[in-house]
């Protein structure tokens, strides 16, 4: 097991030290466990599994084009037909 001594900024943030944060991505959730202890010290720091809708979410964003500008231009081509 490998431990590492974590400062906590003043604006209470933490940084992990670099040979940890590889596979690590920018904005992917952490899970910490406090203790019941009267101190709450912290029991445990791990990544948070994500789920799968998290995973796929935006996946595809882009690949057809800007589909609000196709609908509606799909929409304008349909009500031309009808006049």
């Amino acid at each position: 097991m490998d431990t590492a001594i974590l400062t906590i900024s003043p604006q209470g943030q933490i940084t992990i030290p670099k040979e940890w944060r590889q596979g690590i991505k920018q904005g992917q959730k952490i899970l910490a466990i406090r203790s019941s202890d009267p101190q709450g010290n912290i029991q445990k720091i791990e990544l948070k599994n994500s789920t799968l809708t998290e995973s796929v979410t935006g996946i595809g964003k882009g690949l057809w084009g800007d589909s609000e500008k196709y609908l509606k231009d799909l929409r304008d081509e349909w009500e031309r037909k009808d006049e």
